[in-house]
């Protein structure tokens, strides 16, 4: 039914956010570079996505550069899957 795919969505949602904040907490010790992790991301997807950037570089630490590049992982993902996106601006 609609509702047990809602609580299997939700269940499978909670689980991925709990592994994310634990990765956030304990923190990684590997350098972690949000453009370099972006443009991996459009490789891994040649053909459908496509990396844009404008506006002064900065650097947001590695928590947010992670959060940021979980972000565009899920929302990639999402698009593919989801929407059956066959182009993916990031």
């Amino acid at each position: 039914t609609h509702l047990d795919l809602a609580r299997a969505m939700a269940s499978n949602a909670l689980g991925e956010i709990r592994s994310f904040m634990n990765e956030l907490r304990q923190g990684s010790t590997d350098s972690f570079y949000l453009e370099a992790e972006l443009a991996a991301l459009a490789r891994s997807h040649e053909g459908v996505v496509e990396l844009r950037q404008s506006g002064t570089r900065v650097d947001p630490g590695q928590a947010l550069s992670s959060c940021l590049v979980r972000v565009a992982q899920e929302a990639v993902r999402n698009a593919i899957r989801h929407g059956r996106a066959s182009a993916v601006q990031v």
